[in-house]
């Protein structure tokens, strides 16, 4: 029997209409069990946390017993809060529920209208539904109506559930809506000619058929058009004049036709009105959905006179209305308006642009609060009490104008929603952000503390530096393309935007008629920024000046380029003198000078503004230049050639400083001068690396030996301490300076010769270059890679540059190109949690991605704080032998852990303590373990072969083990409703099990070739992923038992880790 009335309809139909008389008459019954109205453009009323936390008290009311047994769960949980929704539902609905042990006489009805409004994504929507069907199934007395319009997502989780158990009708298409609307009609208007005396006889059967006609079957039509006829002076004319339009056409169309009719009869042609009517009437749709405001504060918002505001809302009573008593705010009549104003069918004197509106808003919450934000804003007289204890507090609060409240909590929303852009609004709000910065930063600290809203802060800053990352992105770019092409901003450089960008996402739809990329393209911003065309040779050394204004690039076409760094634009001609290939180049720390160093064995110093060279070249060596560097103070520069040698020349005398500095036998392939400018480092052929004192001019201590083929590149740490190396050898090595020791194991990751390599401005990043064509960074503490290598040169990396800031890597390639990198976008998300002594062997996220749970070879379990890395406590100790897997339950209070001592053993997660004794019974090795996401029941895998149910209370094995693996059982998972387990296992095969009777379902899966070390269900539970020893991942339908597709192919080792991410778009593997 069906226990669920869907009631869908075309905005304007008459959804809420019909739910609010169902409620009406349901309450007259005694029948009304629950109720709530959504509503997208109150925060409040589509927030996912208001809904069952409402449904649930609504019942609580209307049923004695069930409110006798929420009063118990709240009672003895005083954790539970509105946003923990799926514990709200498990505790408080499913539980309460299942511990009833009288019913009620007869069937309550909980009716939800505007389904289509609730939560923030089709998710939430899909959840709601699912709770709401699984709490009427669970007893036979509970109801639901629904309302929604007949979205995609919508009818896709209807269609998802047992046809049996729902009834839906399409309140548009119901044989009586036309009656149903002339009667209403006829009732509302007939009521109007009484009061203005119009004659018996009016409306007449000829305006009823044209309202219904013209109504296109939404009651929306119908009230508009006797809400606005009804306060004019002349009722008759003005109905005449809303019926002559066209009939004809979809209902939303005719609507529209409406909506036209009535701001043409109301605004007219006059363009200063128009102005007025669109900027209140998008301001008003902009703050819809945060918080709707008053007349004075949207005249404040909109720098207009309050009474300006007050007569167009007066204006518009049968699109508008006012709501409360006590400042009463405006909202929209039908959210069919917005529709319409946002849409392309508003004529242009009415259209609203909402990015417009939006910018403009952002401006004017900045103004509001440079204006009013000040020092001590509510007159607080001691800092030795919270402000809980400020007894009037609330009062102090309600004297902050209502538009610096608003201001000060929703500037970054607005600026969210706002385009990057290169246009003058964003050069002006970049004034207002930095002058926010600079003087009321702390005032607006003031105000979200005493308001409440301090946990918004951090969010908020959040979004103006996304808004302006993503700028930065933009033209980081496209500044070459836009640069040489105005039109390309549009042509070019807009299209090849990652789709999921700011700027695509805010602009793609307002240019239609442009190109679009339909596969391939970007997914995110790509951390290759610009590449430098030009050289028509391999690249051989870069270098960026000190204010990143300038890149240079040298090459063995015998030139030297200097690039903008911003465009990637030539400046000026090639640099010409060299007469065979340039090896080296480097930049004086003033950027004012170039120093090249060449094959046809001179040095040249070069005027960066003129581009000229400045004297003739510096002669000396008898073999090709390898390597030059400036000093800090550039009053010298150090070269290295094939002779052996290295040479100190005076930058400004041009001339040798001293004798050679000789020691190496083969040739120099590198120099670097310390910080201070006391000690060269040179790295040769000969596979040593030497330190040479400047003032001495001899070596310091013995040559450091380690790499075992050439060294081609090194440098010091900026302070001086710490040598870097690469070599043939594809190693890097991290020296000590001053004893000459090796810091550390090498630093392996190269298939290549390593050809250069730096250390960063902080010394905690090293930058390599290998002739494996990539580009990799390093931290330079533990050794270990800071994400994927760089790829995109086709060539080998003859050198590499790193920006003053450190935010940009510049490469220079065989392939004849320089790139310029994103140097951050790789980089860890803080620190490495440490605190286990040997292997960590599983990790769990909980639930509320709060908490991070590890089980280690040290036997341990640690718990730490997602955001900052710290353990929560000590190491949680009790098993006897390695931790293989951990899990968090659905409420994030219980962890529980499978360990090589053959036990299972469940956690406290916040008092940090065993729960009872451990759960014995498996005879070899807990490979893996996994809540229900009830809660209720712990799955275990074995290296015995078995899989093994647990209840979690009774801590009781609930029937025999599952049988059917005849090796290892790796992984084991329970899909999100609970009714299937799912296990891979060393035999090569996954196998789905029913949760209630404990058999296999259908076949294996196979397929795989080697081990099944991990599984997963999707979240929908349609889906299944799992990762093998044979280094491939397979997509399975888990219905059907067929595998989807190809196998996924990329990793060169077992794969031990898979998972789907929430939305199922995304999978993620991690490998051996």
């Amino acid at each position: 029997m069906e226990k669920i009335f869907w009631l869908y309809g075309i905005p304007g139909s008459g959804k809420s209409a019909v739910a609010t008389s169902l409620c009406h008459m349901l309450e007259s019954q005694g029948a009304l069990g629950a109720s709530f109205f959504c509503r997208r453009d109150d925060p409040v009323l589509s927030k996912s946390s208001s809904v069952l936390p409402t449904l649930i008290y609504d019942l609580a009311l209307a049923w004695a017993p069930y409110r006798e047994l929420v009063a118990k769960a709240l009672s003895t949980d005083l954790r539970l809060k509105p946003n923990q929704i799926d514990f709200i539902f498990n505790k408080l609905i499913l539980g309460a529920l299942e511990g009833l042990k009288r019913h009620p006489p007869h069937p309550f009805v909980i009716v939800l209208d505007a389904l289509d409004e609730y939560g923030d994504n089709e998710r939430d929507r899909k959840s709601l539904l699912s709770y709401l069907t699984a709490a009427t199934s669970k007893v036979d007395w509970l109801k639901v109506i629904v309302t929604s319009r007949p979205d995609h997502d919508i009818e896709a989780a209807f269609t998802g559930l047992d046809p049996t158990s729902y009834q839906h009708l399409d309140l548009y298409e119901a044989k009586n809506s036309r009656m149903d609307i002339r009667l209403f009609a006829k009732e509302q208007l007939s009521l109007l000619g009484e009061q203005r005396h119009l004659g018996d006889e009016w409306p007449g059967n000829e305006n009823l058929d044209l309202i219904v006609n013209h109504s296109r079957g939404l009651f929306i039509s119908v009230q508009t058009i006797w809400l606005f006829i009804k306060d004019t002076w002349e009722p008759v004319w003005h109905l005449e004049q809303l019926l002559q339009g066209p009939i004809g056409g979809h209902a939303d169309t005719q609507l529209h036709e409406l909506y036209k009719m009535i701001l043409h009869l109301k605004v007219g042609q006059k363009k200063e009105s128009s102005t007025y009517f669109r900027q209140i009437l998008g301001t008003i749709i902009a703050v819809a959905d945060r918080r709707s405001l008053c007349d004075d504060t949207l005249a404040s918002l909109l720098k207009m006179r309050p009474h300006v505001v007050k007569s167009v809302v007066d204006d518009l009573k049968s699109l508008l209305y006012r709501e409360g008593e006590i400042k009463p705010v405006v909202r929209m009549r039908h959210l069919s308006l917005a529709d319409f104003l946002l849409g392309s069918s508003c004529p242009d004197e009415f259209g609203v642009d909402i990015q417009s509106i939006n910018a403009m808003l952002t401006i004017r919450c900045f103004e509001i609060m440079a204006k009013d934000l000040k020092f001590n804003i509510c007159n607080l007289e001691t800092s030795s009490i919270l402000n809980t204890e400020v007894t009037d507090m609330e009062y102090r609060c309600g004297t902050i104008p209502d538009s610096l409240l608003y201001s000060c909590i929703q500037w970054a929303s607005h600026l969210e929603s706002t385009s990057p852009s290169l246009h003058g609004e964003q050069v002006e709000m970049g004034g207002h952000i930095t002058y926010f910065g600079h003087y009321y930063f702390l005032f607006w600290l003031e105000v979200l503390s005493i308001s409440k809203h301090m946990a918004l802060a951090s969010p908020m800053l959040a979004a103006l530096l996304q808004w302006v990352q993503d700028m930065m992105e933009f033209v980081t770019a496209f500044a070459g393309v836009i640069s040489q092409s105005t039109p390309h901003i549009y042509l070019s450089a807009l299209p090849f935007s990652p789709q999921e960008s700011a700027i695509s996402k805010q602009y793609m739809k307002n240019y239609p008629v442009t190109l679009k990329i339909l596969t391939g393209g970007y997914d995110k911003w790509p951390l290759v920024q610009n590449v430098f065309f030009g050289h028509s040779d391999c690249v051989t050394s870069v270098a960026i000046s000190q204010d990143r204004k300038f890149i240079i690039s040298a090459s063995r076409d015998n030139t030297i380029r200097l690039w903008n760094a911003e465009t990637g634009e030539t400046i000026g001609a090639p640099l010409k003198g060299h007469t065979d290939w340039v090896n080296s180049i480097a930049f004086s720390h003033d950027g004012k000078r170039i120093a090249s160093g060449s094959d046809d064995t001179t040095i040249r110093i070069w005027d960066t503004m003129t581009r000229e060279v400045i004297g003739g070249p510096l002669e000396g060596h008898t073999g090709p230049v390898n390597s030059i560097a400036f000093s800090y103070d550039g009053k010298r520069v150090v070269s290295a050639s094939d002779d052996t040698t290295i040479r100190v020349w005076d930058a400004d005398c041009r001339k040798i400083i001293g004798e050679p500095l000789e020691g190496h036998t083969e040739s120099v392939n590198s120099v670097a001068i310390s910080h201070d400018g006391m000690h060269i480092v040179s790295g040769s052929d000969d596979m040593k690396i030497r330190i040479w004192d400047v003032e001495a001019r001899r070596t310091v201590g013995e040559p450091l030996e380690g790499h075992t083929a050439p060294v081609n590149s090194v440098a010091f740490s900026y302070d001086g301490k710490r040598v870097i190396s690469g070599s043939d050898d594809t190693t890097i090595l991290l020296w000590d300076a001053k004893t000459g020791n090796n810091i550390g194991e090498p630093l392996n990751g190269h298939d290549g010769w390593v050809n250069s390599v730096l250390l960063s401005r902080d010394g905690k990043r090293i930058i390599s270059g290998s002739a494996d064509t990539t580009i990799r960074i390093w931290d330079a503490d533990s050794g270990k890679k800071l994400g994927g290598p760089l790829e995109g040169h086709d060539g080998w990396v003859n050198a590499v540059a790193l920006s003053h800031d450190g935010k940009r890597v510049i490469s220079g390639s065989a392939d004849t190109t320089v790139r310029v990198w994103d140097a951050e976008s790789e980089k860890v998300v803080g620190e490495s949690l440490e605190g286990h002594s040997d292997s960590v062997n599983s990790i769990a996220l909980s639930h509320d991605g709060s908490y991070i749970v590890s089980g280690s070879d040290d036997t341990k379990i640690g718990i730490w704080e997602a955001e900052t890395g710290r353990m929560v406590g000590g190491l949680l100790d009790g098993h006897t032998d390695s931790v293989n897997s951990v899990a968090f339950s659905s409420d994030s209070r219980h962890i529980v852990s499978g360990s090589s001592d053959m036990t299972i053993r469940v956690w406290d997660a916040q008092a940090g303590r065993m729960v009872g004794k451990p759960l014995e019974g498996h005879t070899e090795s807990v490979k893996s373990v996994a809540f229900s996401y009830d809660g209720k029941y712990i799955v275990s895998g074995s290296a015995d072969t078995t899989i093994r149910v647990w209840n979690r209370n009774t801590r009781k094995l609930i029937e025999a083990p599952l049988k059917g693996h005849t090796a290892s059982v790796n992984s084991v998972a329970v899909s999100y409703d609970g009714k299937r387990i799912l296990s891979g296992s060393d035999d090569a095969s996954i196998r789905l099990w029913d949760m209630e009777s404990r058999q296999m379902v259908g076949e294996p899966l196979e397929g795989h070739t080697g081990s099944v070390k991990s599984v997963s269900f999707s979240y929908d539970g349609k889906r299944i992923v799992s990762g093998s020893d044979d280094r491939t991942i397979r997509i399975w339908d888990a219905e059907k038992g067929s595998m989807l597709g190809e196998p996924l192919k990329g990793h060169m080792e077992s794969i031990n880790s898979v998972a789907f991410s929430h939305d199922g778009k995304l999978i993620l593997s991690g490998s051996h």
